[in-house]
């Protein structure tokens, strides 16, 4: 049989190169979409954070106070100013102001800002590109901070001025914030939208001129918080759903219309502004504001929600990090070799009960595993099991199982096939170069056999010989024999070999007396039966037997392109004497 050393080597080279294959799959990022998609199921389970409150141009905001172009900031300073008489603890405007409006209502909204609650405003921008030296991203282009209305508002003491920058994945949907751009037309860095709110709403100080930031990691100030980056960005971790109206409102932030704010029609102005992040921002589709969201597959998500989404992030330090490469390499090669070691000595049963129970354990785990801030791999360590549980077998096939398929086949010939399946399933307790062992030998034949050969055709006799010996043959392997070989009509057998049978010579002499029996009800069935091939009837047998209990020598003999598994010795041509006494 294959060896267990040869077994054991073979689940170390596959394990290993398992693992070092689909890491090479991880580092080229060939099922990213998958791992994205599955991963996405995880989020959303959260509680809703009740300190963001967002106050959304909707299209009851439009219904009512016409299209944003045809605005004076008046719209904006009634608003901003109800908002600030309750003192919330930051304001987050999520508006470009592109263009001048009236001179009246830009001055009238820079005196509300001057005098209101810390404040982060957006400005417009386009694509950046990561600074891989740098760790951050680059904004090469025209300084549109410096054009009317952002310039009478970006040096106000409690306005910061930031970005708006989330990027798409593969497949389009927002998962990931930026946390800061260098603008190259300026010579200084702005944080994005998100990360400048929750710096006003904990109070840190102004971001450092130089920002503490690398690939893996942004320092928001000294001894303050640090957010984990993936390339020098940071994963979302979502807590709501998109809002829609379709939808339980429950969902997702509080929110109120811009327009009931305008008009003063808010009861609990209180609770929603005092002391709270609110987020000021378009929903209505007229502003084509919404994107794909991890959390939703049916609706879009409006973009200052997505923001909300990321202050929630950072302020409950709710982080997301998948697994390095380096530890998906070594979960994958621990998955590889303890499978491999699993498939290849457990039964089919149990290695596909591993396999289901192993599945189900993984999935279950990956949520806790979220929730402490990890997102496993969720693509790899299946396909590691799978690989293995198909690979593994198949070598199984080819190697071992073949061997017991043929092994058994073999031993079928001549012992029963539960014998011959406990000799597959063991095959340590056979020694089939030969050995010593004490066996009870049995043979048996017809008595008077030449004279009833002379009286019948050779087709008659063939099948006459054809009935006897079957009967017989059951008998022995019944009562757990080895057949080891017919002449004739004479039948060698043996007990005791080749596995072990204490009671070895009960069985030989229990097989004797019930091939009397079976010859007396095969008689009884011969008279039944059609004449013989010939024509002959059948006649009445007897026959013989002799028994004999000693040692012998019992394993395979023969030449090179024919074996025999037979017993051999004194004991072996005592028993064949005494047949014939």
């Amino acid at each position: 049989m294959f060896g267990k050393n040869k077994k054991l080597a073979f689940v170390g080279i596959f394990g290993l190169g398992t693992a070092l294959l689909l890491s090479l799959f991880a580092l080229l990022g060939t099922f990213e979409l998958y791992q994205l998609k599955l991963s996405d199921t995880l989020q959303g389970d959260t509680a809703i954070s009740p300190e963001i409150t967002i106050v959304q141009i909707d299209e009851q905001t439009l219904a009512h106070l016409g299209e944003p172009q045809t605005w004076n900031r008046t719209n904006y300073e009634i608003v901003y100013s109800a908002i600030s008489e309750f003192q919330p603890k930051v304001v987050g405007i999520d508006i470009f102001f592109q263009a001048e409006r009236d001179e009246l209502g830009d001055n009238l909204f820079r005196d509300a800002l001057e005098d209101g609650p810390p404040t982060v405003i957006i400005y417009p921008m386009k694509d950046s590109s990561y600074d891989q030296e740098n760790d951050y991203f680059v904004q090469a282009v025209d300084d549109v901070r410096n054009g009317l209305p952002i310039a009478k508002f970006r040096n106000l003491p409690h306005v910061k001025v930031s970005t708006s920058y989330a990027l798409d994945d593969i497949d389009q949907v927002k998962r990931r914030l930026v946390p800061l751009i260098y603008d190259a037309s300026q010579g200084s860095y702005f944080e994005n939208f998100a990360f400048a709110v929750v710096r006003e709403a904990l109070g840190h100080p102004d971001r450092p001129t130089e920002p503490d930031i690398s690939s893996d990691m942004y320092h928001m100030a000294n001894g303050g918080l640090s957010i984990p980056l993936v390339d020098g960005q940071m994963i979302i971790n979502y807590a709501s759903r998109p809002f829609h109206s379709a939808l339980p409102a429950d969902i997702s932030y509080k929110r109120v219309s811009f327009v009931d704010v305008y008009n003063g029609q808010i009861d609990n102005a209180e609770a929603l502004f005092r002391d709270k992040i609110v987020l000021i921002g378009p929903t209505a589709l007229f502003f084509n504001d919404s994107y794909p969201v991890p959390t939703s597959s049916e609706y879009e998500m409006d973009g200052v929600e997505i923001q909300a989404n990321a202050i929630q992030t950072i302020l409950e330090e709710r982080f997301l990090v998948p697994m390095s490469l380096g530890q998906t390499f070594v979960l994958v090669l621990s998955i590889s070799l303890v499978s491999a070691t699993v498939f290849m000595f457990l039964p089919i049963l149990w290695s596909l009960m591993y396999l289901i129970g192993f599945s189900l354990l993984y999935a279950l785990t990956a949520p806790f595993f979220f929730d402490k801030g990890v997102i496993l791999d969720l693509i790899h360590p299946y396909l590691a099991l799978i690989l293995t549980f198909v690979s593994v077998f198949l070598y199984r096939y080819f190697t071992e199982f073949k061997e017991k398929i043929a092994l058994k086949s073999a031993f079928s010939k001549y012992v029963n096939p539960t014998i011959a399946q406990q000799i597959v399933d063991n095959p340590d307790q056979v020694k089939l170069g030969g050995e010593a062992r004490e066996v009870t030998v049995i043979f048996t034949d017809i008595r008077g056999f030449t004279s009833i050969s002379e009286k019948l055709q050779p087709k008659s006799l063939i099948a006459l010989l054809n009935d006897y010996l079957s009967a017989m043959t059951n008998v022995i392997m019944a009562e757990g024999g080895t057949v080891d070989k017919y002449e004739g009509d004479a039948i060698m057998a043996f007990f005791g070999a080749p596995l072990d049978q204490k009671d070895h010579a009960i069985r030989a002499c229990t097989s004797a007396l019930k091939m009397g029996q079976a010859l007396a009800e095969l008689h009884q069935m011969w008279q039944s039966a059609e004449p013989l091939p010939g024509g002959e009837s059948r006649p009445a047998i007897d026959f013989r037997c002799g028994i004999h209990t000693g040692s012998a020598i019992v394993g395979n003999v023969g030449s090179k392109n024919k074996l025999e598994y037979t017993a051999i010795g004194d004991a072996i041509n005592l028993g064949s004497r005494l047949e014939g006494a």
